[in-house]
């Protein structure tokens, strides 16, 4: 599997995009957000890369605390999949350098945050099939992408999928002792002092446990493999069965679960377990997911 990461490592580099592009420029003054092309249907869809200049960085601002919450097209969600996946391509190729050079904890923390966006592509995957016209489903599936809790319970579905559908009651003792997103990344990222001492990230995070993050996170990449563009994508997509998606939302249900898990004071035991057994049942029952 490291040979994988290191043929990563070898790939040639991304073209830059030309800081001259008027495609990526932002058409924007100091007191208003940038402005979004008219043929554009879809506002706020693609956010274009501005040039960077100080005087900038409040519209870049602007613009990315105007995110989307509303439906896009199935090409464009196709679109977005592809684009996460390149990202943790990325993302592998520099937690392999750091891995390969000793600094385990970055690239823990690196390979994570690719996990995520191989499951943000395999959301958008989903997303192909979700129909247009139910705006509710759709914030949901927005605030889904956006949560690390979240897109942290379909990593650990998805992990549990590949031994058989898990039973709600065994998978929520797994969850129980499971670290949650900010523990395992504060731990990659931050000195701490607990009551025997002070903690760095070296010392939390062996070697093997890194190995087997960036391991994985190559292994569950090359089921995209075959994904060479949108319309591959959408191909992919029809694996999906519509019709989970009409009556209940697997993205409703995941956020209902995320919400009885970090309830406050306490989290009770059977509302959470109800949540996570209507998640469970709201996967369309002839996807695999990846």
């Amino acid at each position: 599997m490291m040979d994988c990461c290191r043929r990563l490592l070898q790939a040639p580099k991304l073209k830059e995009l030309s800081h001259h592009d008027e495609r990526y420029e932002v058409c924007a003054t100091r007191s208003g957000p940038a402005a979004v092309p008219e043929h554009d249907r879809y506002e706020n869809t693609h956010l274009p890369t501005p040039k960077y200049h100080e005087g900038d960085l409040r519209s870049m601002i602007s613009r990315v605390l105007h995110p989307m919450d509303g439906p896009i097209p199935p090409m464009d969600c196709a679109q977005g999949a592809l684009l996460a996946v390149e990202n943790a391509r990325n993302l592998l190729r520099e937690a392999t350098l750091l891995f390969e050079n000793g600094l385990g904890p970055r690239a823990n923390l690196l390979a994570m945050i690719g996990a995520e966006e191989v499951v943000k592509a395999t959301l958008l995957v989903y997303a192909t099939v979700m129909p247009s016209d139910s705006e509710g489903k759709w914030r949901d599936f927005w605030w889904v992408v956006r949560s690390h809790d979240a897109k942290e319970l379909f990593n650990y579905t998805i992990k549990f999928m590949r031994r058989g559908f898990p039973a709600p009651a065994d998978f929520f003792s797994a969850l129980e002792h499971t670290g949650t997103y900010l523990d395992v990344r504060n731990m990659s990222t931050y000195v701490d002092r607990v009551s025997s001492g002070w903690l760095i990230p070296t010392d939390l995070l062996r070697p093997s446990m890194v190995k087997n993050q960036v391991q994985e996170l190559a292994r569950r990449l090359e089921g995209f493999d075959s994904m060479k563009d949108a319309n591959d994508v959408i191909e992919a997509a029809k694996s999906v069965d519509p019709s989970s998606f009409q009556k209940h939302s697997i993205f409703t249900e995941a956020r209902g679960v995320v919400r009885e898990f970090n309830r406050k004071p306490r989290r009770d035991r059977q509302r959470t377990l109800a949540a996570l057994t209507r998640f469970l049942r709201s996967f369309p029952t002839n996807t695999k997911p990846r």
